[in-house]
C-alpha cells in the first residue's frame, strides 16, 4: 500500500527559458541555470522543503507546513530576479502518496496546474492552502477568475469556494445566495441552459433551479475516485458537457437525465461551445482539441503556443486568452489552426464573445474590445480589477463581475 500524508506541494519553473537560452546562448544559458539551482536548493534547505523531482528549469518540492512553502516560493522568485530571470510558482495542500520513493497525488496535480496559470513573478496559492495560513502576516490577493452567466431571468455568478450568486437584473438586487454544499479548492465554473443553471465543481456538476433557486447534484464525483484538479461546464447540441482536469468528460441529456461518461480526453481545463462543436482547452499542454458533439470523434488538435487560459467561440474564430503572454490567439473555424496573437493588456483574467467583437477584461482594470473583422483593439477604462464578464446577445448588454 502507497504511504499517504497531507502536505503541501510546491511547483515552479523558469518563465519563458526557451527564448532566455537563445538570447543569451548556450553557454551562459548552462551557468545561469547552475545557480538558479543553487539558489533553489539553497533556499528549499532554508524552509525545511525537500525537493521531491527536478526536471529542466523547473522544481517540484513539499513541505510539512504551508506557510513554508508560500514564504519560500516568494523568497525564491525575489532571488531569481537579480539573475535577470522570473520564475511562476504554485501552491496547493492535499493529500500525497508515495510510491517507490516518488511522491504523487492529486495535490500534485493541483500544484502543478495552478502553477501554470501563474504569471511571471506570481506565486499562486489554491483556496485550501490559503485557509490553512488564516491568521498569519501573508496577504493574498484574489486572481482567480469568477465564472459568470446571463439567462432565465438572471444573472449568476460564482463565489468560490462555494456559492452562486442570483441577481435580478431588472431590479439591480441580489436575490439569492446558493451554497452548493461543498468546499471547492480549485474551481467552481458556470452555465445557462435548457431551463437550468448549472455549475461545475471538483466534486461533480450541480443543477440549479432558476425559478426557486434550489440546487441538486446531477454529476457526482465517486467518493472512492480522486477529485480532478479543474472542472468546467459549457451547453450546447442538446446536451450539458461536464469536463474534469484528469480527462473525464460527462454528457447529460438535461431532458432525459441521461449520462453518458467518457474518459482518455487528456486535461480538460476549460471547455467551450460553438460553430457546431465542442471544444476543450488544455492549458498545461497548450493545446485546444475540436470535437464532434454527437460522435466525440476528434477533429483536430490545435498548439496553442502563448497558452491557453479561457476559451471563446466567435463569430468568424475561437479566441484562446493568455495571462502569461497578455493575449489572445485567434483559431480559424473553418481550417482548424492558430492563427494571429493579439496584445490585449498585461494581466487579462477572463474573455467573452458577441455582438461582433472578443471582449477581455484585465486586472488593471480595463476592457479590451478586439473586433473580430478588423483585429483592431480598443480600451474601455473600468476602474477596478474585474473577475468576470459575459454577452447577453438577447439584450446586446456586457455584465462585468468587479472583484
Amino acid at each position: 500500500m502507497p504511504e499517504r500524508r497531507i502536505a503541501t506541494v510546491l511547483m515552479l519553473d523558469v518563465v519563458g527559458s526557451t527564448h532566455v537560452a537563445a538570447e543569451i546562448g548556450d553557454a551562459r544559458y548552462r551557468e545561469l541555470s547552475s545557480r538558479f539551482d543553487r539558489i533553489v536548493r539553497s533556499t528549499l534547505k532554508r524552509f525545511g522543503g525537500h525537493e521531491e523531482d527536478h526536471a529542466g528549469d523547473g522544481f517540484f518540492a513539499s513541505f510539512p507546513q504551508p506557510d513554508r512553502a508560500i514564504r519560500c516560493a516568494a523568497d525564491i522568485s525575489d532571488r531569481i530576479r537579480e539573475l535577470g530571470i522570473e520564475v511562476r510558482c504554485g501552491v496547493h495542500t492535499g493529500q500525497t502518496e508515495s510510491r517507490e520513493g516518488k511522491t504523487q497525488g492529486i495535490a500534485v496535480v493541483i500544484a502543478a496546474r495552478v502553477m501554470s496559470l501563474a504569471g511571471s513573478g506570481e506565486v499562486l496559492a489554491t483556496s485550501t492552502t490559503k485557509e490553512l495560513v488564516t491568521g498569519s502576516d501573508l496577504r493574498f490577493e484574489d486572481l482567480s477568475a469568477h465564472s459568470i452567466a446571463v439567462g432565465q431571468g438572471g444573472v449568476w455568478s460564482v463565489r468560490p469556494p462555494r456559492w452562486v450568486m442570483h441577481m435580478d437584473p431588472m431590479r439591480d438586487e441580489l436575490r439569492a445566495q446558493i451554497s452548493l454544499g461543498i468546499f471547492a479548492s480549485f474551481s467552481v465554473n458556470i452555465a445557462v441552459g435548457d431551463d437550468k443553471v448549472w455549475a461545475a465543481t471538483q466534486d461533480g456538476l450541480f443543477e440549479v433551479n432558476p425559478a426557486t433557486d434550489e440546487r441538486r447534484a446531477a454529476i457526482r464525483i465517486p467518493q472512492d475516485e480522486v477529485r480532478a484538479a479543474a472542472a468546467d461546464v459549457v451547453v450546447g447540441a442538446g446536451y450539458v458537457w461536464f469536463g474534469t482536469g484528469d480527462g473525464r468528460l460527462f454528457r447529460l441529456d438535461a431532458r432525459s437525465g441521461e449520462i453518458e461518461r467518457r474518459q482518455g480526453f487528456g486535461a480538460i481545463d476549460v471547455l467551450a461551445f460553438g460553430s457546431g462543436s465542442l471544444w476543450i482547452g488544455d492549458s498545461f499542454g497548450e493545446t485546444v482539441t475540436r470535437y464532434d458533439p454527437d460522435t466525440l470523434r476528434r477533429i483536430a488538435e490545435i498548439e496553442v503556443q502563448a497558452g491557453v487560459d479561457s476559451l471563446a467561440v466567435g463569430d468568424v474564430a475561437v479566441w484562446a486568452v493568455s495571462r502569461t503572454a497578455g493575449s489572445v490567439t485567434a483559431i480559424d473555424i473553418w481550417d482548424n489552426t492558430a492563427g494571429a496573437t493579439i496584445q490585449v493588456g498585461p494581466s487579462p483574467t477572463c474573455i467573452t464573445a458577441g455582438m461582433g467583437a472578443v471582449w477581455v477584461c484585465d486586472r488593471d482594470g480595463s476592457i479590451r474590445r478586439l473586433d473580430e473583422d478588423t483585429r483592431s483593439v480598443s480600451e474601455i477604462p473600468i476602474g477596478a480589477p474585474m473577475r468576470g464578464i459575459v454577452v447577453d446577445r438577447a439584450t446586446e448588454t456586457i455584465w462585468v463581475d468587479v472583484g
